[in-house]
């Protein structure tokens, strides 16, 4: 979120309109509009008077984190380089719609020269001055966009300059562990910025899906508080927030430290199962039973984890499943997965393959029952004995 949308949210959560803000803030309702629409910033004095209009306060305005007493003067000078910042960019849009009045003014005037000349000579000075005036404005959007670049780049400087000032975390760090097919141990340490006696910190893993993890922090000689939560190896913990929260007292703050995404997979082989025209349809030579058919073939696809805690393939099956019960199953040959030793002496290393496609395969010849659901799936096991699966939706009970 920007200056401008928190301060309209927060305007919106106190009931009140543009005009009443203003009102509170002795300042026009255009002027407000402005701040919200992120064209222009309040000042220092304006800001401290919207805070209080909004039962907020200007940490939480300026960077949407709460606020931390005894800081609001020290966001004043930043403040003022984003007002510095916002002029000039104004300043530059200023000149550069000048410079394409001066071209147009200098274009009319020569097509005027031009109208009093006659023949072929001035057919060939117009194109002359269109393909001039063309160049002109060509670089004149060169340096408009490269004006604009540059002030994007201040723009986020001074924006990371705030959210580092309103940062309770001095530094963190974080690093995985030992894996098992279930879990992994998460290592994560925080310090903060400043550190006081009966200061306390814990840490709070959010996934997407599954329950919260949360872990006190122990305090090391550093200053530093540290944790380890253990991961469940599954999809609901496969993208997932940590955050740290200090406790003092009655105080209490937190702070997002990291995202992970594709957590989970990394620590695990994929297997991917798709239809080579694979089909199950009714039987006509079985139609007491209700039976169906199968048809065509499927193709395979099996890589390792991407870390080496995840370990490559050892053994994979492809099953044929009849509602719940398997009644067909086959071993793939996966032994290329297992590092092989390369080399001699000295220069001996092992080396393994990441990824392989299995040959096409044809689809079991078997009659099953309409009545349940048919699907064909595929296991991998890791070396380190993590799963994972695939199936293909053959044929779904009425």
């Amino acid at each position: 979120m920007t200056i401008g949308t928190r301060i309209a949210a927060a305007r919106r959560a106190a009931g009140l309109s543009q005009e009443a803000l203003a009102g509170r803030v002795r300042v026009s309702r255009q002027a407000v509009a402005k701040w919200e629409a992120d064209a222009s910033l309040p000042g220092a004095d304006n800001l401290q008077e919207l805070a209080r209009a909004l039962g907020t306060s200007c940490d939480e305005l300026l960077t949407g984190s709460p606020a931390a007493p005894g800081r609001e003067q020290d966001l004043v000078p930043l403040l003022k380089s984003m007002q510095a910042l916002l002029e000039s960019q104004e300043a530059g849009r200023r000149a550069a719609r000048r410079r394409g009045l001066l071209a147009a003014a200098v274009c009319g005037i020569l097509v005027l020269a031009l109208l009093g000349a006659a023949g072929g000579w001035y057919i060939s000075s117009l194109d002359a001055l269109r393909g001039r005036v063309e160049q002109l404005d060509h670089r004149m959007a060169g340096i408009d966009g490269e004006i604009d670049r540059q002030l994007a780049s201040l723009r986020a400087g001074i924006e990371e300059s705030l959210r580092q000032q309103a940062s309770i975390v001095a530094s963190y760090d974080t690093r995985t562990e030992a894996a098992t097919p279930q879990q992994v141990r998460l290592w994560l340490s925080a310090t903060p910025k400043e550190s006081a006696e009966g200061l306390a910190a814990s840490f709070s893993l959010i996934p997407d899906g599954g329950e919260p993890l949360t872990a006190e922090g122990a305090p090391a000689a550093d200053g530093s508080f540290t944790a380890t939560l253990a991961v469940p190896l599954e999809n609901g913990y496969n993208n997932f927030r940590v955050l740290v929260q200090f406790t003092r007292g009655g105080t209490v703050q937190s702070e997002e430290l990291f995202s992970e995404y594709g957590f989970v997979e990394q620590f695990m082989p994929t297997v991917h199962l798709w239809s080579k025209g694979a089909t199950a349809s009714a039987s006509g030579t079985d139609t007491a039973r209700g039976g169906v058919t199968l048809r065509g073939s499927y193709a395979l696809e099996l890589t390792s984890a991407a870390t080496e805690a995840g370990g490559w393939p050892e053994e994979c099956v492809v099953e044929l499943l009849e509602g719940d019960t398997v009644v067909w199953s086959e071993e793939v040959d996966v032994s290329d997965f297992a590092p092989k030793a390369t080399g001699s002496g000295a220069n001996q290393q092992a080396e393994q393959i990441s990824g392989m496609t299995l040959p096409e395969q044809p689809m079991p010849d078997l009659v099953l029952d309409a009545a349940k659901t048919i699907r064909l799936r595929a296991r991998v096991t890791s070396s380190n004995g993590m799963q994972a699966e695939d199936s293909l939706l053959l044929w779904q009970a009425k």
